[in-house]
């Protein structure tokens, strides 16, 4: 279900009708005009204006975050206010807002290239958001 102005309306649930991602992650449970004008995701890289455009939005963000820098990719991931869970001085770079998380990781046997995961709600996501095996190649998205 779409609005006139074709955005996605959210369900009481504060889910998007076009799948199961939820609202705060693109912008809070508020519904997809207030994360319109409300959500400023990765105005640096020129690539995202907000999460406002919803689904397609992320999508484009996560298809460009391999050519970010690990600082600017971490900066773009707060500033979406995911809130760091792990020690700055780990490897492992983990983010959590509400049920989502994200967990930059270095390279190690199996992958090796520096790569982000996408969880919710026990599942793994690839750069189209779509549920993916977590152990799959989709599952590991490349970064710097």
């Amino acid at each position: 279900m779409r609005n006139l102005n074709g955005t996605p309306t959210a369900t009481e649930e504060g889910v998007l009708a076009f799948g199961s991602l939820p609202l705060w992650f693109i912008g809070g449970n508020a519904g997809a005009t207030q994360a319109e004008a409300s959500t400023k995701l990765l105005e640096q890289t020129g690539q995202v204006q907000s999460l406002g455009g919803g689904r397609t939005a992320v999508k484009q963000w996560l298809q460009g975050a391999g050519n970010l820098e690990r600082g600017t990719l971490i900066q773009n991931i707060e500033s979406a206010g995911f809130k760091r869970m792990s020690p700055k001085t780990s490897p492992v770079s983990v983010f959590e807002r509400g049920g989502m998380r994200i967990r930059l990781d270095p390279p190690q046997s199996g992958t090796p290239f520096n790569h982000m995961h996408l969880e919710y709600g026990g599942n793994s996501y690839n750069i189209f958001l779509n549920p993916v095996n977590y152990k799959s190649s989709a599952a590991h998205i490349p970064i710097r």
